[in-house]
């Protein structure tokens, strides 16, 4: 299950948004949330220099595929001794290439992960997870600070 949704920004730039930390070799910006029931939510929005508050932005979801983790589907230039899993979907530098081939656009990406590794045994354990996914939308977009496009 891929999302997408288009919102906008505003307000003076700051050093680094709210909230977040800069990590590893491409020094973006990462929040990591913990919804319940056992979900957890890693955004990552580019480095400082390059988010522009008062830039569109685009909130890019991306549930994970079964069985794999975070770090897996971000990727990594892997080792012999490395999971396979890490050489597969390189999610963050698709959206480090999305970002270099947009630059009037803030886009963020959520990794969102779940306890079981698996969306549809997620949903079924979850009858009520319409309302904990709208939920988590809507504070994953606050802690942004960003409102839909109108």
């Amino acid at each position: 299950m891929v999302s997408v949704f288009v919102l906008c920004a505003g307000g003076a730039r700051a050093e680094s948004m709210p909230g977040f930390t800069v990590s590893g070799q491409f020094r973006e910006q990462v929040r990591v949330f913990q919804f319940e029931p056992g979900v957890t939510v890693t955004m990552v929005a580019a480095p400082e220099r390059d988010f522009h508050p008062q830039q569109p932005s685009t909130l890019i979801l991306y549930a994970l595929p079964n069985g794999n983790t975070t770090a897996q589907t971000i990727g990594k230039a892997s080792g012999p001794k490395d999971d396979w899993h890490f050489d597969i979907q390189h999610i963050g530098a698709q959206t480090r290439l999305l970002r270099a081939a947009n630059p009037g656009r803030n886009l963020v990406i959520a990794y969102l992960e779940n306890t079981q590794k698996s969306w549809p045994a997620w949903r079924a354990a979850n009858k009520n997870n319409p309302a904990l996914i709208a939920d988590m939308v809507a504070k994953l977009r606050a802690a942004l600070r960003i409102r839909s496009a109108a």
